[in-house]
């Protein structure tokens, strides 16, 4: 099905039932200009529990969706050590409003559910780089590659005369005018596309004032593996042409994005590795290093606590506990495979002129499921559960309903949710509850919750408590359960 029609269609689900537009309060949220994209971060509290966003432009307002975000340059989720909802924009992203590459507008709608009404809040913010543009620029997000070139690099980096020819007598055989591009793969040139071919097909090649840009999600059908130095790459080469007249203009556009997955070796650092050339023929003599868009040489980032060294590749260890390091976890197989993603950014710097590279890392770590702490009164059963970080891997349950705000207010459950403790107070006679031993003086009681993976919902353990409750104590207020239990 093509992507047109799937983003055409949700479109028209969401508009069904617009959200009243408010202004959003102040200390919920904040944005920030990083070096080379937009952030938008809301405080979970307020966001709720399916918050998402929309970009808007002057052709209308488009949903954010999982797809939509890795082909247009959105990064969206949900940090629960902190308790944000993040948004990330490229600043090359597909209704910025871009001045000459150096003015970027962004316009969003944060849409979130008040007291089951659909509230829409906008969010705007103008920025401009801090840094200039290198010639070249690959950025590996978490869910895409992304490379802009300047307009005017009319050649390969390192050029292989095999794809070179192959492409130029492609180019000379194309009656096309205006941009195409054509997808390399395994050293072999696709059938010339256009831009809006391209996009159909799940790419995105954007030609701004200074800078031809490309950008696909990971595991494309045209994107390759290759290794160099031991480390796997996932790469995306596509050549961008225009005939103009009797001249044809070529740029070789190459994202390659590192694979790598550290493991965590209990030692309290992440340590990230990449080729020291990404491109062939590229020889870097000196790199700068930064975290979340914080730029440093490699003797202050050492000063700071980070790792920073090179010998054949480049390796840089960074602290779990860095400041501005952005956790995200998730689980897959049950608590086997876990990760935890940490956005930071690597520039290097050859000779030739500078070159940035942007990449996240991902490290492998694995986490029990949780038990709860649970206790008995007079009145009920309370379960407790401490947080954790990997608490956001899973989902915490009654029998096969997900234990929210929501739930504990329709079944009766007294929930309370802060930085320190989960806590659910579940009365005597709420639903839920399994009774055996049942005399004219006393009885037990059984609650059970449910931990399962959040992915999969695969149940991965329980918490079973059966308490001793005293008939006498409880027979005036639930007079009816109770008589109905006994009969």
């Amino acid at each position: 099905m093509e992507f047109g029609y799937w983003t055409s269609l949700i479109r028209l689900l969401l508009l069904c039932k617009a959200a009243q537009s408010a202004l959003i309060p102040d200390g919920v949220y904040y944005t920030d200009c990083r070096d080379r994209f937009f952030m938008i971060a809301v405080n979970l509290s307020f966001a709720g529990q399916k918050p998402y966003f929309e970009a808007v432009d002057e052709t209308g307002v488009f949903p954010i969706t999982e797809q939509y975000a890795a082909q247009c340059g959105y990064t969206a989720g949900i940090l629960i050590v902190p308790g944000l909802v993040e948004l990330r924009a490229s600043y090359f992203s597909c209704h910025t409003t871009n001045q000459n590459d150096q003015i970027f507008t962004f316009n969003f709608n944060l849409i979130v559910t008040h007291n089951e009404e659909r509230v829409s809040y906008a969010l705007n913010k103008t920025c401009s780089p801090s840094l200039p543009w290198s010639p070249r620029e690959v950025t590996c997000e978490v869910n895409y590659l992304e490379v802009s070139v300047k307009s005017d690099v009319f050649c390969p980096l390192a050029p292989k005369p095999d794809i070179w020819n192959s492409s130029m007598q492609t180019v000379y055989g194309s009656a096309t005018p205006g941009w195409q591009v054509v997808l390399v793969k395994e050293g072999k040139g696709m059938k010339p596309l256009t831009l809006s071919e391209a996009r159909l097909n799940g790419y995105t090649f954007t030609v701004t004032e200074n800078r031809l840009v490309a950008r696909a999600a990971y595991g494309q059908p045209h994107s390759s593996r290759s290794e160099i130095d031991g480390i796997s790459l996932e790469v995306l080469h596509a050549i961008m042409f225009s005939r103009q007249e009797w001249h044809v203009l070529l740029v070789d556009l190459v994202a390659p994005c590192t694979m790598y997955e550290a493991p965590y070796d209990g030692s309290g650092y992440m340590t990230w590795e990449t080729p020291f050339t990404l491109y062939t023929g590229l020889h870097t003599t000196n790199f700068s290093f930064g975290l979340d868009g914080k730029l440093w040489e490699p003797h202050v980032a050492q000063d700071m606590g980070y790792s920073v060294t090179s010998d054949g590749t480049v390796k840089v260890g960074v602290p779990y506990d860095a400041d501005g390091a952005y956790r995200k976890f998730s689980a897959e197989h049950g608590a086997e495979v876990n990760e935890l993603n940490i956005v930071y950014s690597v520039m290097i710097k050859p000779k030739r002129g500078p070159f940035s590279y942007h990449t996240t890392v991902t490290v492998l770590k694995g986490f029990p499921p949780p038990q709860f702490n649970a206790s008995c009164s007079e009145s009920g059963i309370t379960f407790k559960l401490d947080h954790e970080p990997s608490n956001v891997l899973w989902e915490f349950t009654v029998g096969s309903e997900p234990l929210t705000p929501e739930l504990a207010a329709q079944q009766g459950y007294i929930l309370s949710n802060n930085n320190q403790t989960l806590q659910l107070e579940v009365p005597l006679f709420t639903h839920g509850y399994q009774y055996e031993n049942i005399t004219l003086n006393d009885f037990l009681g059984t609650f059970e919750t449910r931990v399962r993976n959040r992915q999969t919902s695969e149940v991965l353990s329980s918490s079973v408590k059966t308490c001793p409750f005293t008939a006498k104590e409880m027979i005036g207020k639930k007079k009816v359960h109770f008589c109905c239990m006994v009969a």
